[in-house]
């Protein structure tokens, strides 16, 4: 029987590696064993296993786990559904075992964002038929998360609502931003764009919205209203005026207190329908 000494395995305490890469976890040993095991802490499964000099074919991955000479273990095609602790365990021959782990982490490339109305296309251009409308931008199957933004390059505005994250099924998860839009009254397009950061788009990526209000669609704006109640009143009380100057300078037959009286009584007449008018 062989003595073992003391000595510690030598392996990678933390890994990040991307979806569908090979993932490689180096086990470094002192000398040859009599057996190294991969262990899935997750399941607590054998991935991977070496006995007396032979290496045995791995139960788990689907076949993309394997042990190298060097008792690395390789993954390849890496899915985030892989990440976990997984740990390099050595067995002498007197029975002494030694182990240590490392801690997998995989992230995902997402999607460029997109427009929802878009249907995927990084650029496009719609119409709507109001100024106050709702827009949507994703970023599909990205891990890690990324920060998202909607802008509008004219004087035009976005309101931007709480984010919404839906997972999928091989462990990234889709990420969109809802914003309430409202078009500038000084204007009939719009051009937004929805900008993402991060590693999962490596770095920063945008997608862009022109947005066309449909003619005759919106109605008058704030301002054109109040311009146009602005213009009615100086009109009506310039034809006040106007009449009330020609009644002053009207002289009646029968006498000053008749032209006073009738003035009075047609003055109260216009300013009802100066009131009714407004």
């Amino acid at each position: 029987m062989v003595t073992v000494r003391e000595f510690q395995v030598q392996t990678t305490p933390r890994l990040t590696v991307w979806k569908g890469t090979t993932a490689s976890l180096p086990c470094g040993l002192p000398y040859t064993p009599y057996r190294v095991q991969w262990v899935d802490e997750s399941s607590g499964k054998v991935v991977a296993n070496y006995t007396d000099g032979i290496f045995h074919l791995p139960s788990g991955g689907s076949g993309r786990y394997s042990m190298e000479e060097d008792f690395s273990l390789t993954i390849s095609e890496v899915s985030v559904l892989d990440e976990g602790t997984l740990t390099c365990e050595v067995f002498a021959y007197d029975s002494k075992s030694w182990r240590n782990s490392t801690e997998l982490t995989v992230n995902a490339h997402g999607s460029h964002p997109s427009f929802d109305r878009c249907q995927g296309d990084k650029h496009c251009t719609i119409e709507v038929n109001s100024r106050e409308f709702q827009l949507s931008c994703t970023v599909r199957g990205a891990k890690p998360d990324v920060t998202m933004s909607l802008t509008a390059t004219g004087n035009s505005y976005a309101t931007l609502l709480p984010k919404l994250f839906k997972g999928r099924g091989d462990g990234t998860r889709d990420q969109t931003i809802y914003a309430n839009v409202s078009i500038s009254s000084e204007s009939s397009s719009e051009k937004f764009t929805c900008s993402a950061h991060g590693e999962a788009v490596q770095g920063i990526a945008n997608a862009t919205i022109t947005v066309n209000l449909k003619s005759g669609s919106g109605g008058l704006s704030v301002g054109a209203i109040i311009g146009i109640i602005a213009i009615t009143l100086i009109v009506l009380m310039s034809l006040v005026g106007f009449l009330v100057f020609k009644l002053m300078m009207k002289k009646r037959d029968d006498g000053h207190k008749r032209g006073r009286y009738q003035f009075l009584t047609s003055f109260k007449g216009i300013l009802s329908v100066v009131t009714a008018t407004i």
